[in-house]
């Protein structure tokens, strides 16, 4: 225990372990650290304690009161009483159920009379849904967002959102066959890119960082052009782009430095100042790549660029490249898609002329409050099962028993 802070770890076969002992009578001060497993990566997790008859349940949710980041929460006051108190984590991820073995922590008497209790009692999971609801944006999507051929989602909320995706031809009709879209985060420079690690020109050394951006350090000996390009290829639709990345350089010349992307060799778009995002338009679909140009005299001292492309018409800053989700949009038959990027996501389509919208679906608090439901109906059927084990043995003494 450090920090008031016990450190639990459920481990690959669902055992839960902890080390130590609390002080009674402690208001939102002892917590809980929580490690799981990579399977349970996916589950929304309540933790379950009890002293006795008195029975208390805690959501992992940054956004809940209780908790102190994602999978920490404070233990609530009601069950820390002598000798101990018992508690125990299950998670639900849409059918899919899990559920820890019980763990115990002993309760050492402090100062006061455990009768004592605060005036406000620790919110139930309802209250604590409705909190974590009631704490995201009403509507995360500042408008429907429409594009054709890329269209770029704006201010998606970090916790899940629903969006419907619907498809159609420039002209409004419904495309014969389904469109296969590809969901990127704002860069749409893939990485690696097609480049040594370390590679000199003119005497300006060129350092791929491992993360998307590149470094240049030496003095140009004469004027230097340093291209790159990646590895995958990505046709870039027509439209409107924003790109980014060149470093500030202090000269009393014009452009120094000069950051380009270009298609078929013809620059489209150009930055040369401070990471500053310059908008354009890219009026010719086609394969990209990229070129750094550095004026003879000029003296790098570890500069570094952030190559970032970005469709529409405003830029967050540097982003690394993100893997792109492919999915398949049936126009006929759209289905929503649960999305946790933000601040936003790129999506381009693999046909021409196809017109994609994003709609948000307001059904958040439906879907938590089935999520609630769900979990109760898990802990009840635990318990329901419990029972029937021990009827049907016959046993006087619980063979299960929850704690």
């Amino acid at each position: 225990m450090e920090n008031n802070t016990f450190f639990a770890t459920v481990t690959e076969n669902n055992i839960l372990n902890i080390d130590g002992a609390a002080v009674s009578n402690s208001v939102e001060f002892i917590k809980i650290h929580f490690s799981f497993p990579k399977t349970w990566t996916s589950f929304a997790k309540t933790v379950v304690f009890k002293n006795g008859s008195t029975k208390c349940f805690v959501i992992l949710n940054k956004k809940n009161e209780l908790c102190i980041g994602t999978d920490e929460c404070y233990v609530p006051f009601e069950v820390i009483k002598t000798p101990m108190f018992s508690f125990a984590v299950y998670g639900v991820s849409g059918e899919r159920k899990a559920t820890s073995s019980w763990a115990v922590i002993r309760v050492i008497k402090g100062c006061g009379d455990e009768s004592d209790q605060p005036s406000k009692p620790t919110p139930s999971e309802y209250e604590q849904l409705v909190s974590i609801v009631n704490r995201l944006p009403v509507n995360p999507l500042t408008d429907t967002a429409v594009g054709v051929n890329a269209v770029r989602v704006e201010n998606v909320s970090p916790e899940p959102q629903y969006l419907e995706i619907k498809v159609e031809n420039k002209d409004g009709t419904i495309p014969d066959s389904p469109v296969k879209l590809y969901m990127y985060g704002r860069n749409l420079i893939p990485y690696p890119y097609n480049i040594a690690e370390t590679a000199t020109v003119n005497g300006i050394t060129f350092t791929d960082n491992g993360d998307g951006t590149i470094t240049a350090s030496g003095t140009a000996e004469e004027n230097v052009v340093f291209e790159f390009a990646a590895q995958e290829e990505i046709t870039i639709p027509k439209g409107k782009y924003m790109f980014s990345g060149c470093p500030a350089y202090e000269s009393e010349g014009i452009e120094d430095i000069v950051m380009t992307a270009e298609i078929g060799g013809q620059p489209v778009l150009f930055t040369s100042s401070d990471y500053e995002a310059v908008k354009g338009e890219i009026n010719a679909s086609g394969k990209m790549n990229f070129k750094i140009w550095i004026n003879k005299g000029v003296v790098a001292n570890n500069l570094v660029f952030k190559p970032l492309l970005e469709a529409g018409s405003f830029s967050y800053g540097y982003e690394p490249y993100k893997q792109p989700k492919i999915v398949s949009v049936d126009p006929k038959n759209p289905e929503p898609m649960l999305s946790t990027v933000s601040p936003a996501l790129t999506v381009l389509s693999d046909a021409d002329g196809i017109k994609i919208s994003f709609e948000y679906i307001v059904e958040l608090n439906a879907q938590f409050k089935r999520m609630w439901e769900v979990m109760r109906s898990f802990a009840n059927t635990i318990s329901i099962m419990a029972d029937a084990l021990n009827t049907a043995f016959g046993r006087d003494e619980d063979i299960i028993k929850i704690p």
